[in-house]
Order: C-alpha cells, then structure tokens, then sequence
C-alpha cells in the first residue's frame, strides 16, 4: 500500500511538471506573438517617418514638414529608450522582483514625455494609456504600479507581460507619428497637393507568414488618376486612393523583392509623374 502512494506522489508531482512546462511554452510562444506585432508596427512607423521627412524637403510642405518631423522623432526617441531599457533589464534577470523598482517610473516618465511633446497630442492621447494600469495588475495585483511585483511570478511569465506592454507602447507611438503626419498638407490652387505611398508590414517573414502591401495616392482625388503596378500586375485603385495587396511569404527561406510603381498626375503641375519603390523581405 505504501508503494502504491509513493507511485502517487511521484505521477502528481510529475504531472504538475509537465504541466508547467507546457504554460511556460504556451508564455514563450505568446511573447513571441507580441515581438512580432511589435516589429510589425515599428516597420509601418519607419514607412510613416520616410513620409514626413520627405515632406520636409517639398517647397510646398517643408515648413510645417520640418517642425511636425522633430515632434516624430522626439516620440521615436522616447519609446525606443524605454523599448532598450525596460527589455534589456527585464530578459537579463531570471528574478523579476529584483528589477521591479525601476520599472513604474520609466513606464511614467516615457508616457508624460509623450504627452508633452505637443499639445494636440496630449488632448488626442491623453486617454489612451489604460493598458498602462492593466499591466500592473497583471504583475503587481494593484493599477498605480506602487505595490511588490506578485509572490511567485516567474521570469517567463512577467517576460510576456513586458511584451504585451511593449507592443501597447509601439502601437500608440505608430498612432502618434500618423497623427504628425496628417498635420502636414499642402494647399494649392484650392486644393490638396497628393503624395504617392508605398509601404510594407514587415521587413522579416517566417514561411506561411503574410505580405502586406500599401500602394495609392493619399488625399485621393480622380484628376490623379493613379495607376499602380505591383510586380508586373496592374491594380484598380479603390476610391479611398490606397490599395491593400496581400501575398503569402514563400516556404523557401531567402532574400526576396517586388518592384512597385505608381503613375499618377501631379495636381499642382497637371503632368504625369512616377514614384517607384523596390519591396524588400526577408523570409527567416
């Protein structure tokens, strides 16, 4: 009988092992999840940025291009040195409480930066920092991030959350430096002047993953007229002036590029012009 409770006792407490294992591999695979969607998101910003620095140099948008570009970059700036600073300490340490104290006051300090960098941003974005709170109760049990992080908490688990907080921070900084783009236009001649884009979700593929392809003429309007070419395929454009092409990432892992050219008329001039741009990724 003895023997019978021994072999028990071992079943459960191995059974409990396993079960671990699979919840911390269930917490590796979710915060990779995250990564990704955070590499996603800094991609579609880098694309964004390009666009205002380029209406920096147009005579026709360089003014107010100039000042909205230094706000971007200041938010740019701000979230890539909480980005370093909070991951870089949090996937060092396999002990979480051991770095906690730090951790609040540069969420804090990163958010009222932000904030700070333009009025009209903080009256857009004041109210969008909720997760904030939830990512303290999810470690600490307590929204204001004062409290001990959780009895017990491992480094895999609070790895995920730091994750999940990073992708919140990519997405609100993606959000802020579209807003600094759309206060950059140009009037002329009563109307808007209308830049050509062409941007990609992401840079880095795994295979079976999904291309997303943005070409089009913002601010559209029919005197345009523009003709877009990804690859050698022609695409009716939509009445919104952008066109979303998805295409699945090959299995074969490499360097691969799709030429996109856009053909529109320019409406300050009244003559055709052509913008291409060559989409580069790499599948993993």
């Amino acid at each position: 009988m003895a023997r019978y409770f021994l072999f028990l006792l071992f079943v459960s407490v191995q059974s409990c092992k396993t079960d671990k294992l699979q919840q911390q591999e269930r917490d590796r695979a979710l915060t990779q999840s995250f990564e990704n969607a955070t590499s996603s998101l800094k991609a579609n910003t880098s694309g964004l940025l390009k666009l205002l620095d380029e209406k920096s140099t147009d005579y026709c948008t360089a003014d107010a291009g100039k000042i909205w570009l230094k706000k971007a970059e200041s938010i740019t700036n701000y979230c890539s040195k909480l980005n370093d600073l909070i991951k870089g300490e949090s996937f060092q340490s396999n002990d979480p409480a051991k770095i906690w104290n730090q951790v609040p006051k540069k969420i804090m300090e990163t958010r009222d930066s932000l904030l700070a960098v333009d009025e009209g941003l903080r009256e857009t974005f004041d109210d969008k920092f909720e997760f904030i709170a939830v990512f303290y109760r999810m470690v600490t049990n307590d929204s204001t991030g004062s409290a001990s992080i959780m009895k017990g908490l491992g480094a895999t688990e609070y790895r995920l959350c730091i994750a999940q907080l990073l992708t919140e921070f990519a997405r609100i900084e993606n959000n802020m430096i579209a807003f600094c783009n759309s206060k950059v236009g140009c009037m002329a001649f009563f109307h808007y002047n209308y830049y050509p884009i062409i941007q990609q979700n992401s840079t880095v593929f795994e295979p079976g993953d999904t291309l997303e392809i943005t070409a089009g003429v913002g601010n559209y309007s029919m005197y345009a007229r523009p003709k877009i070419l990804i690859g050698d395929e022609e695409i009716i454009n939509n009445e919104g002036g952008l066109f979303r092409q998805e295409r699945a990432i090959s299995q074969i892992k490499g360097m691969y590029s799709i030429p996109v050219t856009i053909k529109y008329i320019n409406d300050i001039t009244g003559k055709p012009e052509v913008y291409k741009r060559t989409i580069r990724y790499k599948v993993k």
